[in-house]
């Protein structure tokens, strides 16, 4: 039997990357118009991880995309996860993205 996600209810979502300086697209969640997803690289972590609109600016130093050191943290208001592609500096360091189902 197929669940349904419940509105309302806080979702936690960990992420790594397999392959350090290949992005990867985040998998297709839809949160709703423009509602904010938090993106939290783990104070644990010791590298960094790399957010962008698209894979080759994730992987790019010369690219538009945030870098999130070790502790940080950003809100983005966005409509579907999949927006977003990660990258990070090894295959350890944990991105932890948290949002609340609004649809």
């Amino acid at each position: 039997m197929a669940h349904l996600p419940l509105t309302g209810v806080p979702y936690l979502i960990r992420k790594t990357v397999s392959s350090p300086g290949t992005a990867e697209q985040l998998a297709s969640v839809t949160l709703g118009d423009g509602f904010p997803a938090t993106f939290k690289n783990r104070l644990s972590n010791t590298g960094n991880v790399y957010l962008a609109k698209t894979a080759a600016a994730a992987q790019s130093s010369s690219g538009v995309r945030r870098v999130l050191e070790p502790g940080e943290s950003v809100e983005w208001a966005i409509q579907n996860l999949n927006q977003i592609y990660v990258d990070a500096d090894d295959s350890t360091s944990v991105l932890e993205i948290s949002y609340t189902l609004t649809t």
